[in-house]
């Protein structure tokens, strides 16, 4: 009875625990560090906190407000922070290792000597190498034979801190921490273990760099991958689109399995940031309403930690991490209308869907439908007639141009067009691919029909030319009889052929259905096509393109068109 009460007093502690937390990473910066002070059990509320969040928290604290949080911290997440800020890419950053070392020994100066010389001898064996040129003094010689800068916390070993490495005028912050760490470290090695001392000094002179940047890159990678941080030739996985097929065959594996429950706190951050409106919001939303969902909020959080790596973004700060998540949040919501077959997929859908297959494996799925696009797109152009008569992309116009520029480049992306604050972003919902799609197949449309006009003279490369000058421009001069002349129409010449276009008066003709059917019957017949199928596939087009000439043109009179501002059709 006893042991029952036990566990359920500690069952009780925890959850009690989890929802402090749970609120303090919630608040603002500042907040939540006189939170986690005021806090009884403040060490326990910051053990309990994911690496990931402590990290985040640190850096919107800021690193000279935050020693007495990292005073309290557990060296695991010590670890993480090192692991976090001292890479760039591969190789390691001596400034930014020496500003934590240098916060770690403020924060906690006799832990942090201990939790080194036990734990990370050979890391600092390679530190000490790169930044201490070491002297052992015999015992008949004098430290001035040493030169200038050589001092000793023992009478025996005489250090001088090396400055090669640094620009004085450029790393003067960063020589002055340097120098800060390196005092307070070896006179404290020294006064608490003088054998541990000598020997690390010892040591570091024998240090190989190239093999321990190597190791020490190594063991750094295989603890961030716990956490999702792959490799870069490893995340750039992530963007590997995997069809539909491969994942509605598969066969489901057990939430139990895939989804160990217990351990470590899920991170918050990553879930904290996601849209509720959307698709995973909305599905992570209602499991959370039938029970736990830590293992998914963990799984979730791999998936956006993943992507950062295959990114090589250098994240330190929760609002640098919501793009990522939004990103994630996007293509997992498309892989999952892609497997629920359509849009409007219900909550509860998406939610078996979720439990079913890795969120990882949906992304693929929602990423491989842009990719799709992108092979499309830059299948299209390689055997395109723009491309065999050398027409830059910008004949496509201005919204076309948009969308296909946002498929052709390294990562696909949607033309927002601003329409949101950004002229590309991520595409986030079915909805988007349809529309680029959409797009897509107009332009691949239009090319073809070029192709299928003959010998269609191009302008110089001094004229600006876009599909609709050429094909607007091509039509006036078959409808006024001066096919054996060039595109640019003199004004005199056009201008009869304008005004037959409207019908109505100024300021608000439009163009008749009249001049449609001519326009449908040239090109028909220009391109060897029925004017019903033609009609039928380009109707969409077409009337896009006509409202285009009536917004720009409606209220402007034969009299005064101006061939420098007509950007229809080619004048002179």
């Amino acid at each position: 009875m006893n042991d029952i009460k036990q566990i359920t007093a500690i069952d009780a502690r925890l959850k009690a625990l989890a929802e402090e937390r749970r609120g303090i990473l919630s608040m603002p910066a500042e907040q939540a560090r006189e939170a986690i002070f005021e806090s009884p059990h403040g060490v326990a509320l910051v053990h309990s906190i994911r690496e990931e969040d402590f990290y985040f928290l640190v850096q919107e604290i800021g690193g000279e407000d935050a020693l007495e949080l990292l005073g309290l911290a557990s060296a695991r997440q010590w670890e993480f922070l090192l692991d976090m800020d001292m890479w760039e890419k591969d190789r390691i950053s001596l400034a930014t290792w020496t500003r934590w070392l240098n916060l770690l020994m403020r924060a906690d100066p006799k832990r942090l000597v201990r939790w080194i010389s036990e734990e990370h001898i050979e890391e600092i064996e390679y530190y000490l190498f790169r930044n201490l040129q070491v002297v052992f003094r015999e015992h008949d010689e004098d430290p001035s034979d040493f030169g200038e800068g050589f001092h000793t916390y023992d009478d025996v070993v005489y250090v001088r801190f090396d400055d090669t490495l640094y620009d004085p005028e450029k790393d003067a912050e960063a020589l002055a921490e340097r120098d800060a760490f390196l005092e307070a470290f070896l006179s404290r090695l020294a006064a608490d273990d003088h054998g541990v001392y000598h020997n690390m000094l010892l040591e570091s002179r024998c240090v190989i760099p190239a093999e321990q940047e190597e190791e020490a890159y190594r063991l750094r990678n295989v603890r961030m991958a716990e956490k999702g941080f792959h490799p870069f030739d490893e995340a750039i996985g992530i963007y590997q689109g995997l069809p539909l097929e491969r994942l509605q065959g598969a066969h489901p594996e057990a939430p139990s399995k895939r989804l160990p429950s217990g351990g470590a706190p899920p991170p918050l951050y990553p879930v904290s940031l996601l849209e509720p409106e959307s698709l995973l919001g909305r599905s992570l939303a209602q499991m959370e309403a039938q029970g736990d969902i830590d293992a998914l909020q963990s799984e979730f959080a791999g998936l956006c930690n993943r992507i950062i790596s295959a990114d090589q973004q250098n994240i330190q700060e929760r609002e640098a991490l919501r793009p990522v998540v939004k990103k994630a949040c996007g293509y997992v919501g498309i892989g999952l209308e892609a497997l629920a077959g359509g849009p409007d997929v219900p909550p509860e859908q998406a939610a078996s869907l979720i439990l079913a297959h890795p969120l990882e494996m949906i992304f693929r799925v929602g990423y491989g439908r842009a990719l799709d696009l992108k092979w499309r797109a830059e299948k299209w152009r390689r055997e395109s007639w723009a491309e065999a008569r050398g027409l830059p992309l910008s004949f496509w116009g201005e919204a076309w141009l948009g969308v296909i520029g946002g498929l052709l480049i390294r990562r696909p992306l949607f033309f927002d067009n601003y329409r949101s604050g950004v002229l590309y972003r991520e595409f986030h919902a079915m909805a988007d691919i349809e529309a680029a799609e959409r797009v897509l197949a107009q332009v691949i449309a239009v090319d073809e029909l070029f192709g299928l006009m003959g010998d269609i003279p191009i302008p110089s490369e001094r004229t600006m030319v876009t599909w609709e000058r050429l094909m607007l421009s091509l039509w006036a001069r078959h409808a006024v009889g001066r096919e054996d002349i060039g595109l640019v129409l003199p004004k005199e010449v056009f201008r009869d052929f304008y005004e037959t276009l409207w019908e109505g008066h100024l300021p608000t003709r439009r163009i008749s259905d009249a001049a449609k059917e001519r326009f449908l019957e040239w090109l028909a017949g220009a391109a060897r096509l029925e004017v019903y199928a033609l009609s039928r596939k380009f109707r969409e087009t077409f009337e896009a393109l006509f409202a285009a000439v009536e917004e720009e043109y409606q209220a402007v009179s034969g009299d005064d068109l101006d061939p420098r501002h007509v950007h229809f059709f080619m004048l002179s």
